[in-house]
């Protein structure tokens, strides 16, 4: 109703050629300049500019930017995510303490582990393979000599699953040895029997207990704790499936492991503090030496403020996001497995991967803090 007047205007104006096609392309054009024209041709170097001085300001407060986007994902971020191993800490394992036979645990070691050595003689392979075999090199057992004398005839690769390892080795006697090393937990359940004493005896409850109260202990001092055991065979298994292998085994002892923490760590959870931005350390370390680590770096005041997880992967990254509930920034690293949650961390494909984290976080961080 209200519009009829300006529709008989409009029909008033076409019926006198008032409005035609060339007025309507020239109104269209015009709009199009005036639209144009509020957008200055120098607008985009300008803010170029801007952005790059900007840029080169937090380079000198260490503070590097590939993706400008991602500055605004930083600036709301409330939690920060972060691998234990090569990233909070120098991933730099050296075996401090050991529990059990000490020539036959460091021989375990080293034969039990896919460490080579290069040219010049020094090792190469996983952090925590390599602290072993240089242990067992300090007590006169370097592995090239191990392997010429027990050489590798079969294998049961490492898994996060199983969380063992095991090798086989033919022996001078004609026989074959096993060697498995893990998680003392896991690697103790597997056990009937102990090397004790010089002698192979049974695995008591009261012996487990001990066994398990000397991890404790180690663990208590931050150190990576690490079990090794063994099994004898007249002749060569036909499965090297795990399950077959690892069991009935005898418990050779424990080694304990430090990896020294980053000087500057614990001054950058500080500042984070400040920021508001809540610091979490994600490790698949055996429990007590997570919090005994997490406690020396100040994340948490006791062991009720620790959380434990399993299975690791991408359901457990996503698991453990959800109860944040905040945009959470993570690092990266071989233990954690950390998934996709922001803008600026995240290596969700490098799940399955061990990988260095701090070297990792440099590549593929959008945003990289020094």
């Amino acid at each position: 109703m209200h519009n009829e007047p300006y529709k008989e205007t409009l029909l008033t104006l076409i019926e006198h050629g008032s409005i035609t096609g060339a007025f309507v392309l020239e109104t269209l054009l015009s709009a199009v300049s005036l639209a144009v024209a509020a957008i200055p041709e120098g607008l985009v170097v300008v803010v170029t500019v801007l952005l790059s001085i900007g840029v080169t300001k937090m380079s000198k407060r260490n503070s590097i930017i590939r993706r400008l986007t991602a500055v605004e994902t930083l600036g709301c971020t409330e939690v920060i995510c972060s691998d234990k191993t090569g990233t909070l800490t120098q991933n730099k394992m050296t075996v401090v303490d050991h529990y059990g036979d000490e020539t036959l645990l460091a021989r375990a070691m080293a034969l039990c582990s896919d460490v080579q050595t290069d040219p010049d003689g020094a090792l190469i392979g996983d952090p925590t393979e390599v602290g072993l075999t240089a242990y067992a090199a300090s007590l006169g057992f370097a592995k090239g000599e191990l392997e010429r004398t027990m050489p590798r005839v079969g294998e049961a690769p490492f898994d996060s699953v199983r969380k063992m390892m095991s090798t086989l080795h033919a022996t001078s006697e004609g026989g074959f040895r096993q060697f498995t090393k893990g998680a003392p937990d896991v690697v103790l359940s597997r056990c009937d029997t102990i090397w004790l004493d010089g002698k192979v005896q049974r695995l008591t409850p009261e012996i487990a207990a001990a066994v398990l109260e000397e991890n404790r202990r180690m663990a208590g001092k931050a150190l990576r704790v690490l079990a090794a055991a063994y099994r004898d065979y007249t002749q060569k298994p036909q499965s090297e499936n795990p399950e077959s292998l690892e069991t009935g085994l005898t418990l050779i002892g424990l080694t304990g492991m430090i990896d020294p923490i980053r000087p500057e760590v614990k001054a950058a959870i500080g500042e984070c503090r400040k920021a508001g931005i809540r610091a979490i350390m994600i490790t698949g370390d055996h429990r007590d030496t997570a919090v005994a680590i997490a406690k020396d770096l100040g994340l948490i005041a006791d062991e009720t403020e620790a959380r434990m997880l399993a299975p690791t992967g991408r359901q457990h990254a996503a698991k453990f996001q959800e109860p944040l509930g905040r945009n959470a920034a993570e690092g990266a690293g071989d233990d954690a497995h950390d998934g996709r949650r922001s803008d600026i961390g995240g290596l969700a494909e490098h799940l399955d991967r061990p990988v260095d984290g701090a070297k990792m976080t440099a590549e593929q961080f959008d945003d990289f803090l020094g």
